[in-house]
């Protein structure tokens, strides 16, 4: 099974490394990774034993095993603290890399420019273009004295060369998006970007008019209306306002689906479901939701609600798939162990594949060979 374009497996969008004769760069690049998820750190934080990881990776740690997943010092949730230096540290590193990485690399010949001629020299400046005359002679002194002219749009003709100054402060362009609208360009009718092809295809028929809605459900947008009230947006489009505090977890165990359902009302979240999915979901979302105030960049409610979205619909494929059954096969010593001796041969395989790499890349860097990497399969 071909896996050279596993997102997992795929090199390309991993960062370059530093050359092997920078090991303190090297050192101070691992330092800013987490060591749960290997990624730059988003909202450090750190925790009672010392050791820090992103917010939402310790807190999502923390709901399987109370320990620190370094050290294995038992640790808790109250103990995590935002590290504001680590974040600022975090950030200016992420600036500097690519400059750094730049300069860290070996000296390159640069190939000598070729010669071309004074216009193509006066083009590549991009403020002044010396247009020739058919003799082909240019005067340094008459671009001089065209380039103290007032206006942008005046030229000036000197021995033979005429200078024109052109104007490149040139309006901004308007950048739209989907949800942006904008006139058919057939019918001139206003509507959505993303709405204009359709509405051409179907011979540019008049636009309806947007229902309104003053609390009573609208005849052509039900299943909105009530997939709003469902969630508990409303009907007038706005959600509730949410207090950006930390949320409390509630105890499971003494909370009833009406409970649960009330705290995922107030952020106005779906309240559909038995508990074990109300919980889960509760759970979900109270990670998401701490640790986005852990960060100087925190993203938007809807932007958390997306990725909450996204998640569940994540576990209903896996389950669909039957994942879930090896995932608890896995939580326990016994199944553990079987899975492990069903799969020797291939955790042997990708073990030797693995020393194979390494080896090439080592022999990479210091000049044995060509360097040249191949994805491991998994199947």
């Amino acid at each position: 099974m071909d896996m050279s374009s596993h997102p997992l497996l795929s090199a390309l969008d991993e960062p370059a490394p530093f050359p092997s004769q920078y090991p303190q760069l090297r050192r101070l690049d691992r330092s800013m990774v987490c060591q749960i998820c290997k990624e730059p750190f988003t909202g450090p934080v750190t925790i009672s034993c010392g050791h820090s990881f992103c917010s939402a990776c310790i807190r999502s740690s923390l709901e399987v095993m109370k320990k620190c997943p370094s050290c294995n010092e038992t640790v808790t949730e109250g103990s995590i603290r935002r590290n504001r230096a680590l974040e600022e540290m975090v950030d200016a590193w992420e600036e500097s890399r690519p400059t750094l990485i730049d300069l860290a690399q070996p000296p390159r010949k640069r190939p000598a420019p070729p010669e071309t001629s004074h216009s193509k020299a006066s083009l590549s400046s991009g403020v002044k273009r010396a247009r020739l005359s058919p003799t082909g002679s240019a005067n340094a002194s008459g671009s001089a004295s065209g380039s103290r002219s007032g206006s942008p749009t005046k030229s000036r003709r000197a021995n033979d060369v005429v200078v024109e100054e052109i104007d490149e402060n040139e309006d901004d362009v308007l950048e739209l998006t989907e949800n942006d609208e904008a006139p058919c360009p057939l019918c001139q009718a206003t509507m959505p970007i993303s709405s204009i092809p359709l509405h051409i295809e179907k011979g540019c028929p008049p636009p309806k008019a947007k229902p309104k809605s003053n609390g009573v459900l609208g005849k052509g947008n039900q299943k909105a209306d009530w997939k709003k009230v469902f969630s508990g947006q409303g009907l007038g489009g706005k959600t509730k306002e949410v207090e950006m505090k930390r949320i409390t977890k509630p105890n499971y165990a003494l909370s009833s689906p009406a409970d649960l359902r009330a705290i995922l009302s107030e952020y106005s979240l779906p309240t559909t479901g038995d508990k074990p999915t109300l919980q889960s979901r509760l759970q979900e979302w109270i990670i998401l939701f701490n640790s986005n105030l852990d960060t100087s960049h925190p993203s938007s409610l809807s932007a958390l609600r997306a990725k909450l979205a996204e998640s569940e619909s994540s576990k209903r494929r896996d389950k669909e798939k039957g994942k879930d059954e090896v995932v608890n096969q896995l939580a326990s010593k016994d199944g553990l162990a079987k899975y492990a001796s069903v799969k020797k041969s291939e955790f042997e395989r990708l073990r030797r594949e693995i020393i194979e790499r390494d080896k090439r890349r080592k022999d990479a860097e210091e000049g044995k060979g060509d360097g040249k990497e191949n994805a491991i399969e998994v199947e």
